[in-house]
């Protein structure tokens, strides 16, 4: 059925030989239930994007059910039912995700077509995967580019690649591969032909539209002004829930001096695998919005303990000046580190990351293209070398309803370039932010903080 099932202990001290047996017996009792994940391999997929594509030979869709992910999945199809060990389906195992995603046409006789393309594909990768994808290496691969995961030092190297296929019309197909212990190199060369030999793209609105919508929202929101647009902006907690056994998964907070336009964000989460998450930000924007400064910090704690790091902790700068663009990264190990920097003219749709989530109540009906230096649902304080895309849409066929309103709320979607992930953000009949919904079932709801201090004060690393 291409479901994969993960059994999880964990516990304090050392592994024993009784912890095994519990995992074995756990496992060996699992059956499943209720349709195939599995879709018909020679249907294929169509991205949301308008791109058609085939399974590459041995591999299957796997069917998707969550209104939040416009990325898919393919997986092997199993080579036999019996397999002699664990270890063997790891040598085997590969995956493939494949998403639609927006992509700048490049001239082939641009001296910063490489340069170009890196940055460009790099900010997609990493909007996926910011610890994998750091310092990836791209290519030139035939009419498009590839993209090979930088070794760790210390990790023993689980094969990944990514493959990227532009079109005329400013779309492009990326594809992630994943590979077992001793796969990689010519089976996702194999694979990646296949696909992008099958791959169509189905006529579609132009991106330019788009981007000119974008342009139009964020001159519209300087000529407004930030310190009316934030007049009401007061200090927010936010409690995030998801539908696991452990609902309350993070918490997020905004600190707001509404008299110096200028906020502290802080944002802590606990992985599926126990690791923890914490984004802090600094930032301040100036009333016609032409200046704005910010400063963030991501660290993961690795397990419950907090031991060790699962990522490198980063620090990202971002600064507007003079219609000047620049964003640095760097270790955040220590103020003195070494850090990359990029300075660009700010595009025309840029609108500043730290107030861009107060706003997008008061954005215009969309569709629009708007590009920023962070947003939220795991593009906060990725490190990547050029502006955020963010495609935001209305979405009238929302039926929720707030408590005391009889009409649906008002839905606006916005989905990060790349990222396969849709955040959809309610209004009430007031304009008042309800709550934001995520892939996986995450929502993000108003909270307090001695709400907060209730639900995370015994943990170390969560506790407000």
């Amino acid at each position: 059925s291409l479901h994969a099932i993960v059994v999880h202990l964990s516990g304090d001290g050392a592994l024993e030989a009784a912890d095994a047996a519990i995992v074995r017996q756990i496992a060996s009792n699992i059956t499943l239930s209720g349709a195939a994940a599995e879709a018909p391999a020679e249907a294929g997929v169509t991205l949301p994007e308008g791109i058609q594509l085939l399974a590459p030979e041995g591999f299957a869709a796997v069917a998707n059910s969550d209104p939040n992910r416009t990325d898919r999945l393919f997986w092997p199809r199993p080579a036999e039912k019996n397999p002699s060990a664990a270890a063997d389906v790891e040598k085997r195992w590969a995956s493939v995700e494949v998403v639609g995603v927006l992509f700048p046409s490049l001239e082939a006789n641009d001296p910063q077509r490489l340069e170009r393309a890196t940055r460009a594909l790099a900010t997609l990768l990493l909007v996926r995967d910011a610890a994998l994808w750091r310092d990836a290496k791209v290519t030139a691969e035939g009419n498009g580019w590839r993209a090979d995961a930088a070794p760790r030092p210390g990790v023993e190297p689980f094969p990944a690649r990514a493959y990227l296929l532009p079109d005329p019309s400013g779309r492009a197909l990326l594809a992630v591969m994943h590979g077992g212990w001793s796969g990689g190199g010519a089976a996702f060369e194999r694979a990646w032909k296949q696909l992008a030999a099958s791959a169509q793209f189905l006529s579609s609105s132009d991106t330019a539209q788009l981007e000119d919508a974008g342009a139009a929202e964020a001159a519209r929101l300087r000529r407004a002004g930030f310190g009316k647009l934030l007049a009401d902006a007061d200090e927010q907690w936010w409690l995030w829930t998801d539908r696991s056994a452990r609902p309350h998964v993070g918490w997020s907070r905004l600190q707001w001096t509404a008299k110096d336009l200028a906020g502290e964000f802080e944002l802590r989460r606990r992985g599926a695998g126990g690791d923890a998450t914490r984004v802090t930000a600094s930032w301040s924007i100036s009333a016609d919005g032409a200046q704005y400064r910010a400063d963030a910090s991501r660290a993961t704690s690795i397990g419950t303990g907090g031991a060790g790091d699962a990522g490198g902790a980063i620090r990202q700068a971002a600064n507007l000046r003079d219609g000047q663009l620049t964003l640095s990264v760097g270790a955040a190990a220590a103020a003195t580190s070494a850090t990359v920097e990029w300075k660009l003219p700010a595009p025309s749709q840029f609108v500043p990351g730290g107030p861009l989530a107060l706003v997008m109540g008061t954005l215009a009906p969309g569709p629009l293209l708007l590009r920023t230096d962070s947003f939220p649902g795991g593009a906060e304080c990725i490190g990547a070398p050029e502006p955020l895309t963010i495609v935001v849409r209305p979405d009238p066929r929302s039926a929720r309803k707030a408590n005391g309103e009889t009409e649906p709320m008002r839905c606006v979607t916005a989905s990060v370039n790349g990222s396969g992930r849709v955040s959809r953000w309610y209004f009430r009949a007031t304009g008042e932010l309800e709550s934001v919904e995520f892939p996986d079932g995450v929502r993000r709801v108003e909270s307090d903080l001695r709400t907060l201090r209730f639900d995370f004060g015994k943990d170390g690393q969560m506790s407000p």
